[in-house]
C-alpha cells in the first residue's frame, strides 16, 4: 500500500490509482477503494479498471445499482470475464432494488393526489357551506366592503337614512 502511495505521490496515474483502489478491496475497505476508483477517473474518464474497482466497492456496501452501472460501464470499455461473473450477481440485485423504488414512487404518488382530492373536496365543502349561509344586504353578511363588520345591511347607515321617499323632498328630523 505504502508503495502506492510513494508512486502516487511522485507521479498521479489513474492506473496507480486504480491499483491502489484494487489493493483497498482485497483489505476489505471499499470506501478509500471508491476514493481512488474517483482520482482515477477525474485523471482518465476511460479507466475501466477504475470503474470495475468502484463497482466491486459498491457490491462491498450494497450499493447493487451503482454497482451495476461501474460495472457494467467497465465492461464496455474493456470486456473481463472475471468482471462478468461479479455482474451475474449484482444485477438480479439492481433490478430489485429499481423495482422496489419505482412502487415506493408509485405509492407516493398514488397517496399525494390522494391527498390533493381530498384538499379539493375540502375546499369545494367549505365554498359550498360559505354560499348556503343566508348574507345580508347582498353585500356578503357584512355590509360594504372595507366597512369593517359596522353591522346592517348596509353597513351602518341609520335606519331613517334607508326609507324611499319621492325626489324634491327633504328629511327633517
Amino acid at each position: 500500500m505504502d508503495e502506492y502511495t510513494k508512486a502516487l505521490s511522485a507521479l498521479p496515474s489513474a492506473l496507480v490509482f486504480a491499483r491502489r483502489g484494487d489493493a483497498f478491496l482485497r483489505l476489505k475497505r471499499p470506501n478509500a477503494a471508491i476514493l481512488d476508483a474517483d482520482a482515477a477517473l477525474a485523471l482518465n474518464p476511460d479507466s475501466a479498471k477504475a470503474f470495475v474497482v468502484r463497482g466491486k466497492a459498491h457490491r462491498l456496501l450494497g450499493a447493487w445499482e451503482a454497482a451495476a452501472a461501474d460495472l457494467g460501464t467497465g465492461q464496455r470499455i474493456d470486456f473481463d470475464l472475471s468482471v462478468e461473473a461479479v455482474l451475474k450477481i449484482v444485477l438480479p440485485k439492481a433490478k430489485i432494488v429499481a423495482t422496489r423504488r419505482a412502487e415506493a414512487k408509485a405509492r407516493k404518488a398514488e397517496a399525494e393526489a390522494k391527498e390533493r382530492a381530498a384538499a379539493r373536496a375540502a375546499a369545494a365543502a367549505a365554498a359550498a357551506s360559505a354560499s348556503a349561509q343566508p348574507s345580508s344586504g347582498g353585500f356578503g353578511g357584512g355590509g360594504f366592503p372595507g366597512m369593517g363588520g359596522m353591522g346592517g345591511g348596509m353597513g351602518g347607515v341609520p335606519p331613517e337614512m334607508m326609507q324611499v321617499r319621492p325626489v324634491g323632498t327633504s328629511l327633517h328630523l
